[in-house]
């Protein structure tokens, strides 16, 4: 399988980094934004390494944890605290659960 090592890193630190974030209410800044899409090309390629392996189950685990993860992460990035406080200003425990269930898939990948 293709090395996955620094792209599973990568995600593991946008989100960490990124729910504090949120979770702090700070203003969106536009570092986000950039980890953000950096973020989404490392999900991409960790999607093509786990394909190309032949790591069904595992792919499918990862897409299902990274996709309830960014749900709530691509609203801040996209629109700001402001829309993602309307929208899920009340479901921080859903986003941590979705956090800790994408750094434990994530885990299992390195």
């Amino acid at each position: 399988m293709m090395n996955i090592k620094s792209a599973v890193e990568n995600l593991q630190w946008n989100a960490e980094h990124h729910y504090a974030h949120i979770e702090a209410k700070h203003d969106f800044i536009r570092a986000i934004a950039v980890q953000f899409e950096l973020g989404y090309t490392d999900f991409r390629f960790i999607q093509t390494a786990l394909l190309s392996a032949n790591m069904d189950d595992k792919y499918r685990a990862f897409t299902e944890a990274y996709e309830d993860f960014y749900q709530y992460e691509s609203l801040f990035a996209m629109r700001g605290l402001e829309e993602y406080q309307m929208k899920y200003g009340d479901k921080l425990s859903d986003f941590r659960q979705a956090k800790d269930n994408l750094l434990k898939i994530l885990e299992t990948l390195i």
